[in-house]
């Protein structure tokens, strides 16, 4: 073999501008090729062996249910349940208008069905308990649907308040509208959208956590030709929210994740420092090579080295696997950190050569000789190694395995023709002194003369450090190969401290629903599981009884909430009456101790005296969902 090798760099030295000219040439021609045909494909769902048993047992999974694949999850927050509500409602009928970019857009716990049905899934108390509420505030619901404006709120409240003077009701009993009021109307003098939530004031309870959330879920046209697929669906979902002013200092804040999201975030991660990290890895490449070699000669002849091994390999790689994957598109960083090694060895012992023989020619052949062997074994071993991924399930991997692998073996030859060639055609100078750092031979004697006490020291520390290997966990979470700060990862782990919404579940496809509830049954049975959920989930229980509670809602408030007639609009000379009323009697009744009548009161002057710009801000935060809950009310 060092024989074979020494021949092999002579000829290339003998003919070493036919070898650099040939060597060209090729690389024109596999650049060219590799322009015309690269391809990223960045579909991860090619990434594993799709005949694998649970890639099967997935596809059949997701031809079941078709409208769970690709998804890109709008997570919506709002600071009362119905801003979440209606942001979520405005966001999914600005993006189904866009067909060429979102396949389908829908509201999962949301829509006709849900604000129809969704009393019924609430347990037999509590819906007794809300029915109940909805009966006693009869007054209030009746002047709004007479007035669903801010004139009549104020009429509504007024009668309570006379209610209460009249010692008709207690105070205490309207204390939780009227705050809820106060507190709208203080933030519209600050100049902050802060609605009021219609259905904490109507039911009279606390908003749960969960009622503040909302979720879109869309299905993007993605273009897997991009290393971010879902970039202008996202893009797009951005400037929809922006446009329909779903933004936290509205109030609302919209957050994107999911499958599609998640990729498209991990990608951009890698993207928006690539610039920097490139130019950094080349001026240190650079820096390195200049500190071992010393000579720009030498550096310039393993960078054209490198740059055609690089092509080269690309050229293969097309040829070879197709498009690239998001894994196997790293090879380009292995051959260039691993490749640059066969050069500097080969520049570094050609520079100890050329000390010792002043020949530049008598220098290649020793340098072939002395290092040859070495670099092709180095070579063949990462080779190997590489090659040993190719029989993996795991496709990306599989296909990096093979570009790598032979990439390896392209920059060994690169190294022992193209190397010596464009050596012999630069003529770096001779070296005039050994190579090497003679003010570290001091060490070296050190480390001869005390061998046995650092061999000790050394498997001191070695059994110390096997002594904590119990220590040592695995992470198995693929979720933290992510940047924590991504929105996406940032969204969905806090999606997984929620029980109901957490993303980590286990999909199993039954033959039918009641081998499904067995199944169920069997589950919830086991500690690992928290909840199970199937589709018979879905079908409340105790139907005949809430309806029946309902029935005699509607008995008592049909009439209510339709009335026969609607006043007209009010004017503004109207609006600031009903204030002033309102005000007067809210005067009276906190005179009695209660500091809500009182605070609202002072309020309302101080909308009074803002003019226009703060009664509109002022309608914005009461009145401004009163028609859509009363049209909830009626479903």
């Amino acid at each position: 073999m060092a024989e074979f090798i020494v021949r092999l760099v002579e000829t290339s030295r003998r003919h070493a501008w036919l070898v650099v000219g040939l060597m060209l040439l090729l690389a024109v021609g596999g650049g060219v090729y590799t322009a015309g045909h690269i391809a990223i494909d960045s579909d991860i769902d090619k990434l594993i062996a799709a005949d694998l048993p649970w890639r099967q047992r997935e596809a059949a999974m997701d031809r079941a249910f078709p409208q769970n694949t690709d998804l890109l999850v709008m997570v919506i927050d709002g600071a009362t349940p119905e801003q979440a509500d209606d942001a979520a409602t405005e966001l999914r009928d600005r993006l189904a208008v866009m067909p060429n970019l979102f396949k389908s857009v829908r509201l999962p716990e949301g829509g006709p069905f849900f604000r129809k049905e969704g009393l019924l899934f609430l347990s037999t108390e509590e819906v007794q308990r809300f029915a109940d509420q909805l009966i006693a505030a009869q007054p209030l619901i009746g002047t709004l649907a007479s007035d669903p404006s801010l004139r009549g709120i104020f009429g509504a409240l007024d009668l309570m308040a006379q209610g209460a003077l009249h010692g008709d009701v207690a105070a205490s009993a309207i204390a939780p509208a009227v705050t809820a009021v106060a507190d709208a109307t203080d933030a519209a003098l600050r100049g902050h959208y802060a609605p009021l939530s219609w259905e904490a004031l109507l039911s009279g309870r606390a908003v749960e956590q969960s009622e503040l959330r909302r979720f879109v879920l869309a299905q993007p046209v993605l273009d897997y030709s991009s290393a971010m697929p879902g970039e202008r669906a996202t893009a797009t979902v951005r400037a929809a929210a922006e446009a329909a002013g779903l933004t936290p200092d509205r109030g609302v804040r919209v957050r994107l994740t999911g499958p599609v999201a998640l990729n498209d975030d991990q990608f951009s991660t890698l993207k928006a420092g690539a610039g920097f990290a490139t130019a950094l890895s080349v001026g240190l490449l650079c820096l390195w090579l200049l500190l071992a070699l010393r000579s720009l000669r030498l550096v310039a002849a393993i960078l054209v080295t490198l740059v055609i091994g690089l092509v080269l390999c690309a050229s293969f790689g097309t040829l070879a696997v197709g498009a690239f994957n998001p894994i196997s598109a790293a090879f380009a960083v292995l051959f260039v950190g691993i490749a640059v090694d066969f050069g500097i060895q080969f520049a570094v012992r050609y520079r100890a050569e050329r000390f010792e023989q002043r020949d530049l020619a008598d220098a290649l052949r020793q340098t072939a000789r002395g290092i040859g062997g070495p670099i092709v074994v180095a070579a063949a071993a990462t080779a190997v190694g590489f090659f040993s991924f190719v029989p993996t399930d795991y496709t990306g991997v599989s296909d990096l395995g093979i570009v790598a692998g032979f990439g390896m073996l392209i920059a060994l030859g690169l190294n022992l023709t193209l190397l010596p060639a464009l050596l012999t055609l630069l003529r770096p100078r001779g070296e005039p002194r050994p190579v090497g750092f003679a003010r570290l031979a001091p060490l070296d004697r050190l480390l001869l003369r005390r061998r046995r006490p650092i061999i000790v020291v050394a498997a001191i520390v070695a059994l110390a450090c096997l002594a904590l290997l119990p220590l040592l966990k695995f992470d198995f979470n693929p979720l933290h190969l992510q940047s924590p700060s991504a929105e996406s990862v940032a969204t969905l782990i806090d999606l997984t401290a929620d029980p109901i919404n957490t993303p980590y579940a286990i999909e199993i496809l039954a033959p039918s629903l009641d081998a499904a509830e067995a199944l169920s049954q069997r589950l919830d049975g086991l500690p690992e599981v928290a909840r199970t959920v199937t589709a018979a989930s879905f079908v409340p229980e105790d139907q005949p009884a809430k309806l029946a509670i309902l029935a005699d809602a509607v008995t008592l408030l049909g009439p209510t909430l339709s009335p026969a007639a609607t006043k007209p609009a009010p004017s503004h000379e109207e609006t600031l009456q009903a204030m002033a009323r309102l005000a007067e009697n809210l005067r009276k009744l906190g005179a009695k101790g209660d500091p809500a009548p009182g605070r609202l009161a002072a309020a309302l002057d101080a909308v009074a005296l803002g003019g226009g710009a703060k009664l509109a801000a002022l309608e914005a935060n009461v009145a401004s969902g009163a028609k859509r809950r009363l049209a909830d009310l009626r479903l």
